[in-house]
């Protein structure tokens, strides 16, 4: 069955946390990931996991950016 797209905000039992979308009850289309050490992750999201294009921010201020 096919469900629209809602967003949405997951808070992971390990402190891990997702805000973005969701389609067809799964992480997918653009969210942001944000992780207990600070790190954070802002782009593209396909079957819950990163996909394509995103950038990469870590605790100690680096950051990548890409696919």
């Amino acid at each position: 069955m096919i469900r629209n797209m809602v967003k949405g905000q997951m808070d992971f039992e390990n402190g891990y946390k997702y805000t973005g979308d969701w389609f067809n009850d799964m992480l997918n289309g653009e969210g942001v990931f944000i992780w207990t050490n600070s790190d954070q992750y802002e782009g593209q999201v396909k079957d819950e996991q990163r996909h394509g294009k995103g950038s990469y921010y870590f605790a100690n201020g680096d950051k990548y950016t890409g696919d």
